[in-house]
């Protein structure tokens, strides 16, 4: 089972700490969007209290030429973007990987390839308070771009993953399989159990996010 995320009553899992403020970054997930005109926020590490909206976030960005996922960046000031090569598709389950390398560096991955990067220069992210999946906000008890679909499988690296490693998680391999020792925050989202398996970290609900199928993932230990 995953969880199932709707806008008309701002569905989100959140805490309140950053799992990671340092750079690089990788975050991953699967994504089920229902549409391809919103803004579908997959998961998101964010500044919560200041209001200049600085965000490491993954996006399906139906709102945009293109349709594209995004890899988002944004500084104090300034937006890096990374699109994918090719659009996402609605109503099926697709793979999200970004990878925050750097102030200047990033990329998208859609589906282990369809990737694009960004070179923006962005200055720091810090500070960072909140990790969020299925919305975005920028302020204590907003949340906005939430996503109108399922999630499942988030997961975030301490490192760049490379692009061999993307293409693993992408076949449906476990984000347990791939660089494990500098995998610091994975919630399967089975069912309604959204603790951390890493760290042991447990998300606060906002709305009444759902429960739906999960897609097929090979965990360790299986045949």
């Amino acid at each position: 089972m995953a969880r199932l995320f709707v806008p008309a009553t701002s569905d989100a899992l959140y805490i309140n700490q950053a799992v990671l403020t340092v750079l690089p970054i990788t975050m991953a997930a699967w994504f089920y969007a229902t549409n391809l005109t919103a803004r579908h926020t997959i998961i998101a590490i964010e500044d919560k209290d200041t209001g200049d909206n600085r965000v490491l976030r993954l996006t399906a960005n139906g709102a945009v030429a293109g349709d594209p996922l995004q890899a988002i960046h944004r500084g104090s000031t300034t937006f890096g973007i990374a699109s994918s090569s090719s659009a996402y598709t609605e109503n099926t389950w697709q793979h999200a990987v970004g990878v925050f390398a750097a102030a200047n560096s990033r990329q998208i991955y859609l589906n282990g390839g369809n990737s694009g990067t960004d070179a923006t220069g962005v200055g720091t992210i810090t500070p960072l308070n909140r990790t969020i999946v299925g919305a975005w906000g920028f302020t204590a008890g907003s949340f906005t771009n939430v996503m109108n679909g399922y999630i499942a499988d988030i997961s975030i690296w301490n490192v760049a993953l490379t692009n061999a490693e993307v293409t693993i998680l992408a076949k449906g391999f476990s984000p347990l399989l791939v660089r494990p020792q500098s995998l610091v925050f994975y919630i399967p989202l089975i069912r309604d159990n959204d603790k951390d398996l890493i760290g042991g970290l447990s998300m606060t609900m906002n709305g009444s996010p759902g429960i739906v199928s999960h897609p097929r993932v090979l965990y360790p230990g299986h045949n």
